[in-house]
């Protein structure tokens, strides 16, 4: 989907879509004391179905354990042992993603949207400069504590082309000319910290 010829009400439609992939992600040592939260996603890829996260929020997860500041862990609502539940993660950290198990029943039980790739076969096509990918998730800058045992995870959900394309990755100029307001929240404002948030997709469409 290229951003220059999409009508704006398709976009915001695209994105509204989008993000009901994204999940809340959090740990602390008690209902009023959250250590950190970050974005996952549950994937299938046809052969089995997963929780995918970035790697580094899994690492920062394993510091604060280590501090002793992990007395909980939460998927939206349900309880969610990372180290327990690790399936794989990169030891370089040049690739940022980490993956975990989850079964359908969980899967049912927070009511999670289930990622379901388009790929016939494997690797996928190269991405194409200029078309949008959408990052969408939870900043930790939106969570508040609204009473006991009830936190809000404040979300963000945006799209912006992929700027180049290089052998292992592409990159993405974050680049507020193409943003839109799809919640009626308007746009973030300038240099607002993204952290906790997540690229979930790149558009062929």
């Amino acid at each position: 989907m290229s951003l220059e010829t999409e009508p704006e009400e398709v976009l915001k439609q695209y994105l509204k879509i989008a993000s009901s992939y994204s999940i809340p992600l959090f740990w602390g040592t008690s209902d009023l004391d959250i250590s950190a939260n970050g974005t996952a996603f549950v994937l299938d890829t046809g052969e089995s179905k997963f929780v995918v996260t970035a790697a580094h929020v899994y690492r920062s997860y394993l510091e604060h354990k280590h501090k002793g500041e992990v007395k909980f862990c939460q998927l939206k609502d349900l309880s969610f042992d990372l180290e327990n539940r690790l399936i794989a993660m990169p030891k370089s950290d040049d690739i940022d993603i980490a993956t975990f198990e989850i079964s359908q029943q969980e899967i049912e039980s927070i009511g999670a949207n289930v990622l379901r790739g388009s790929n016939q076969s494997w690797p996928p096509s190269r991405p194409i400069e200029g078309n949008m990918v959408v990052v969408s998730g939870f900043p930790g800058l939106e969570r508040s504590r609204k009473e006991v045992n009830y936190h809000s995870f404040g979300y963000y959900c945006f799209n912006t082309p992929v700027s180049s394309v290089i052998d292992r990755h592409f990159r993405c100029s974050f680049d507020r000319k193409y943003w839109v307001g799809a919640f009626g929240k308007g746009l973030p404002p300038e240099n607002y910290n993204m952290a906790g948030i997540v690229v979930l997709q790149q558009s062929h469409l």
